[in-house]
């Protein structure tokens, strides 16, 4: 890499600046005119070819600005940004580099009128290393990036731009330069006392106390946002608008919180830091903002679950409430992760390459998780497909009982024994799934046996009876089969088939209980006895018996 060194004190052979005069910073001259080499308002008016072009390019700019600010030509002030581009900005933050930029433009053009007249000959035009003897000032060849090779302006000489202006600041401008940028100085200058611009602890006394107060007034105007979002609050309650006084319960905290962010990061640039320090503050500042926002975003999606479980108790048919539960969670992990990955990027870390640097370590993830994936895709294809829901009675392979719960991994079934059973997701999803949850109707079916001493006559009325009982019920179908069916080893068998119509288990065993109950009371009525497992002995004749002495 090239690199070519520029000292702004021994620039183009300058005199020394310890000879310039401490006085007061003398009546600043009309700026001269545009420099034979304005750039005339090319397409392109900005070379950064080599160190000569790089300046010229700057200078120019900087020259024609300087003419829009004498002149209120817009057209000829937004040349500072093209001055900008002459400079590597790679180390500044993303966040207000712009405005860090511009002012680094003017510190330098102040600077070099200060000090010289600008002689571009003296600049090398050729890819030829060129070094001063202090090095203050770099024009560096940049490798990579957007700028590939052009040569910049370093990050580091922008770093050090701010001390060198306040050791030039009252000198006058050279006779015959550019006669500066139209820099001012701060208002607060002006009314900052002599003793507080004393240095303790690496800052000066009134930054100290501006830290201070911007910390307090921040604070304040969080308590401030709190306070308005709380009475928007009240006069919400008192509407129809139910959601509307939701979202500003769910949303007050985030929003006092990041309001008071942004005023910190804007007024912290107020108090002109060092570059370190001030990159120190706005990264911190910019982290918690970010925190803000995804607090922000992810109180969104819980009024959002709220909203959709409610609507999901008016619709049957649309939305499951473990639907809305997979849905929500969702989003909770995409807001997190993309939130954190945008503040990372906005803090200069170059995530996608990051990410793509990982392709390997993710293709070795993405296999060790590739069980993982396919449960998760198995709980949404259940959700989609609704084989089944919550509360619903099923048997898979196996294992029959209760859904308990629909998650990411594996669902959760409750069993007769009141043991919980996961079953992983993927093979759920490829599973013949028996939902008697479902039915429409509940099938009851029984054999009843009855003792072979039971008469034709007493069979009959017994049969019929039964219709009589299920036709009697009012949760029973019409049709069902009550019949005398078999002549078993021990039990005369008559089959009662017959259909419930009730929601769930607990109102079929109920059902059935009162049936039977009145199906006992009839066999008592008509005289039938029920069977149970036994066996008769029949003898046809004794053997007789005679005395062992013949008497």
């Amino acid at each position: 890499m090239k690199i070519f060194s520029l000292s702004l004190l021994g620039l183009l052979w300058l005199p020394n600046l310890q000879a310039a005069p401490q006085a007061a910073p003398a009546t600043v001259p009309p700026s001269p005119a545009i420099s034979p080499v304005s750039s005339q308002f090319h397409d392109d008016p900005v070379d950064t070819s080599s160190p000569r072009a790089t300046m010229r390019s700057f200078y120019t700019a900087m020259q024609d600005y300087k003419q829009g600010l004498d002149t209120s030509d817009e057209k000829l002030k937004d040349r500072i940004n093209d001055a900008i581009r002459c400079f590597d900005l790679s180390q500044l933050p993303p966040v207000g580099r712009r405005l860090a930029a511009q002012q680094s433009a003017i510190y330098l053009k102040e600077i070099i009128d200060r000090s010289v007249v600008m002689d571009y000959g003296k600049l090398p035009d050729t890819a030829t290393n060129w070094k001063s003897r202090s090095g203050t000032f770099v024009i560096k060849r940049k490798d990579g990036g957007d700028q590939d090779g052009e040569y910049l302006i370093t990050a580091e000489s922008l770093s050090h731009l701010p001390e060198t202006f306040e050791m030039l600041k009252n000198h006058p401008y050279v006779k015959g330069g550019g006669g500066g940028a139209g820099y001012r100085a701060p208002w607060i200058d002006q009314y900052i006392p002599a003793w507080a611009f004393n240095r303790g602890v690496g800052l000066a006394y009134w930054q100290w106390i501006g830290l201070a107060v911007i910390l307090l007034l921040g604070l304040v105007f969080r308590s401030i946002m709190r306070g308005v979002l709380g009475l928007c609050l009240r006069i919400s309650s008192r509407s129809s608008m139910k959601w509307n006084s939701v979202l500003i319960q769910e949303l007050t905290a985030p929003l006092a919180l990041l309001g008071a962010s942004v005023f910190w990061l804007v007024a912290v640039y107020g108090l002109r830091f060092s570059d370190r320090l001030q990159s120190f503050f706005h990264n911190t500042i910019f982290v918690l903002i970010c925190y803000a926002l995804i607090w922000t975003l992810y109180r969104l999606t819980h009024v959002l679950h709220l909203y959709l479980v409610e609507y999901a108790k008016r619709t049957d048919n649309n939305f499951d409430e473990q639907l809305v539960n997979l849905i929500t969670r969702t989003l909770k992990v995409v807001v997190l992760v993309t939130g954190v990955l945008m503040a990372l990027q906005n803090m200069g870390v170059q995530v996608f390459s990051v990410l793509a640097g990982l392709g390997i370590g993710g293709l070795a993830v993405a296999l060790a998780a590739k069980d993982t994936l396919a449960n998760f895709f198995g709980s949404i294809m259940i959700m989609v497909d609704r084989p089944f829901r919550v509360g619903h009675y099923i048997k898979v392979k196996d294992q029959e009982g209760t859904v308990e719960a629909i998650g990411f991994r594996s669902t959760k079934i409750r069993t007769p024994y009141n043991s919980l059973v996961s079953i992983p997701s993927s093979e759920l999803s490829l599973a013949s799934v028996d939902n008697l949850g479902m039915r429409q109707f509940r099938r009851v079916r029984t054999t009843l046996g009855i003792t072979y001493d039971a008469t034709p006559r007493q069979i009959t009325e017994f049969v019929e009876g039964i219709k009589r009982i299920i036709g009697a019920n009012p949760k029973c179908t019409p049709n069902c089969l009550v019949n005398f069916t078999e002549f078993n080893s021990s039990s005369l068998d008559i089959l009662v088939n017959f259909f419930l119509d009730v929601p769930d288990v607990a109102s079929e065993a109920e059902e059935k209980q009162k049936i039977y109950l009145e199906i006992m009371q009839l066999a008592q009525q008509v005289g039938v006895s029920f069977a149970f497992p036994s066996q008769s002995l029949y003898v046809e004749k004794l053997p007789s018996s005679k005395p062992a002495n013949g008497e």
